[in-house]
């Protein structure tokens, strides 16, 4: 390469340099498109307006929600994979479309570790192991020794095959050595009314559902799916505590973007996302619907991504799940 060519090559990567800083500075100039893959009024969808409507303030800007429920989530990603790179689609992700979607479907028209552009965990779902009030067992360790008494007598429900549910069961199923039999249901208030009904032993919800039912004895909550204990419940266990290896990661929404998003623009949006998280209004939020907050940088967002998808695929494989 000679000269000439050399110094034409830098002034283009200054040029683009420089032009995705222009687009940053100029960032948002219109509303910013906000594609949920959940129903309207779940604390999914309800955590996605609650923390964008802060990041309105910082951005001058309003997110406008779409809710693009079915097909696993599948259609709002497939939007996002597709969408220019300019910041103005974005999407409330999570590791079911992002990721699980493509080890348990054929034909998913993204790939989940290339189509998109990480941005920064909002919040995550703190979920926890339940059983019915009757069965005799009060902690993970009696429901182990239990199902080992009695193998293959022990029934978990969960939101469907290749759910983030289903494969936290058969985690705990192959760390601890026993052998519960899988139910799979369309949602996991199917699985809570078998629950109520006696027809299914063991289940799972997220911790601001099970809580009152817990409460008021309808449930009896054994253990935390994710590895640390939650501030707002210091008193429950982590299910690998008491089996270790049993933990997958965290169920967390996600600020996700399409693939090639300039840095610059990335990271306008972390630092309101990150503004809008040490707000009163969200703070409050977040303790009275018993999450966890988040804020990673983008970085380490993407590192958190691609632990996921090995973690979802390696537990995939032990579930014996074949993509349909």
């Amino acid at each position: 390469m000679n000269k000439s060519m050399l110094a034409a090559g830098v002034a283009l990567i200054s040029l683009n340099a420089l032009l995705h800083e222009a687009q940053a500075q100029a960032y948002p100039a219109k509303p910013i498109r906000f594609l949920i893959p959940q129903i309207a009024g779940s604390a999914y969808d309800l955590a996605g307006r609650v923390i964008t409507g802060k990041m309105t303030e910082t951005l001058g800007q309003p997110f406008i929600a779409e809710n693009q429920p079915g097909a696993s989530g599948v259609p709002a990603a497939a939007s996002v994979a597709r969408a220019a790179p300019d910041g103005y689609t974005l999407l409330w992700g999570s590791p079911g479309q992002n990721i699980m979607a493509q080890l348990v479907y054929k034909n998913v028209p993204y790939d989940g570790m290339k189509d998109f552009t990480p941005i920064s965990i909002g919040a995550s779902a703190v979920q926890v192991l339940i059983v019915k009030p009757s069965l005799p067992v009060n902690n993970v360790a009696e429901l182990v020794a239990y199902a080992k008494r009695n193998p293959g007598k022990l029934s978990y429900g969960s939101s469907g095959i290749g759910s983030g549910y289903h494969l936290a069961a058969e985690t705990l199923n192959q760390a601890a050595g026993i052998d519960m039999v899988h139910i799979p249901y369309k949602g996991a208030v199917q699985a809570l009314q078998d629950l109520y009904a006696g027809q299914l032993e063991v289940s799972f919800l997220t911790l601001g559902t099970a809580t009152p039912l817990h409460a008021s004895g309808k449930i009896r909550m054994l253990g935390l799916l994710q590895s640390t204990r939650y501030r707002g419940a210091p008193d429950l266990p982590t299910l690998a505590e008491t089996v270790p290896g049993s933990t997958l990661p965290n169920s967390w929404y996600a600020l996700i973007g399409p693939p090639g998003l300039a840095q610059p623009i990335v990271q306008r949006l972390y630092q309101s996302l990150l503004t809008a998280l040490n707000t009163q209004e969200v703070q409050a939020w977040l303790t009275k619907n018993l999450h966890d907050g988040g804020g990673n940088t983008p970085e380490e967002f993407a590192a958190e991504y691609r632990r996921s998808f090995d973690i979802y695929a390696k537990a995939i494989k032990l579930a014996g799940v074949k993509p349909e």
